[in-house]
């Protein structure tokens, strides 16, 4: 291994980076896999929420039944709007529609609209771990030339 101080430091800071970025994949990765069933809810209401100036976004407030309790929650449909009037257009689409959401049945209360995979965490995590694996192998091929 490269005896160099600044060599060593630079490493472990790396490598507590890649760490850091496999246990925030790791989290978002068992929280996806967590959201394991699909239930289907009754909106009983919709409305719209203005995010920024020219961000808006159409909340449902809605309920289900899961076991022999009943849940309710509120939550954005993910699309965001320029101004009320293209979100209430919207709403009324929505109307139409069937919805559901996704829940962790030991947590039921905590359900999603978009089950969504962790997918720039995963790669990110992935590719900082090669990144450390290489400068620990490029590391030990120059402590080993030089040594």
């Amino acid at each position: 291994m490269h005896k160099n101080a600044v060599w060593i430091g630079f490493l472990l800071i790396v490598v507590v980076i890649a760490l850091w970025f496999v246990v925030k994949a790791s989290y978002g990765v068992i929280a996806y896999t967590r959201l394991s069933t699909q239930v289907e809810i009754e909106v009983y209401k919709w409305s719209v929420e203005q995010k920024k100036t020219d961000q808006f976004v159409v909340l449902a407030h809605y309920s289900f039944e899961y076991g022999d309790k009943e849940y309710a929650g509120v939550a954005e449909t993910g699309t965001l709007y320029p101004n009320p009037w293209a979100a209430n257009r919207a709403i009324e689409k929505f109307s139409e529609q069937r919805w559901s959401v996704w829940i962790n049945p030991k947590h039921p209360d905590k359900a999603v609209f978009r089950k969504k995979f962790p997918y720039k965490s995963a790669f990110s995590a992935v590719v900082l771990l090669g990144l450390s694996i290489y400068f620990f192998i490029l590391g030990t091929y120059i402590g080993g030339k030089n040594g």
